[in-house]
């Protein structure tokens, strides 16, 4: 499975080089996959695949079960392939809206600061207990934000 999917996204970023765009990898939790789910495999894969066009998404969540931090992927990987941060509060059960989880969501704040990040971040909400009422969800989500983050317009 690991030297299928090496081959795999080697294919689409040689792609997506000619086409002058990047291709995001993210990494999972174990029951989501058995191939990418913490940072030593998310730095083998892109070791191998060997291409500028592959750039990583970190999912916070993810992060957290495989028991890392976000400083531990720009000591690894560096500044310039994380482009794409998944942020959402959680436990390892799933993935929950600003304020309802455990997480140090602050810390990952600074942490992205710290770096002069200008990549993407977005609120991934996506636990089942919101699909009823996906609207609220984000709003909260919003004031959470509001709140938390007085000082960044």
């Amino acid at each position: 499975g690991w030297k299928r999917a090496v081959e795999s996204i080697r294919k689409i970023c040689d792609m997506a080089e000619k086409r002058s765009v990047f291709m995001m990898l993210e990494q999972l939790q174990p029951y989501e996959s058995n191939l990418l789910t913490n940072l030593p495999q998310m730095s083998a894969m892109i070791k191998e695949v060997n291409s500028p066009a592959l750039k990583t998404c970190v999912d916070l969540v993810a992060m957290e079960v495989a028991g890392e931090h976000l400083e531990d992927y720009y000591q690894e990987l560096g500044e310039d392939i994380i482009q794409f941060i998944h942020y959402a509060d959680g436990d390892p059960s799933g993935h929950y809206i600003l304020g309802d989880g455990n997480l140090p969501l602050k810390e990952y704040i600074q942490t992205l600061e710290k770096h002069n990040y200008t990549g993407i971040v977005d609120l991934e909400i996506n636990d089942s207990i919101y699909w009823d009422d996906p609207h609220t969800s984000i709003q909260r989500s919003a004031e959470y934000l509001r709140e938390f983050l007085p000082e960044h317009p």
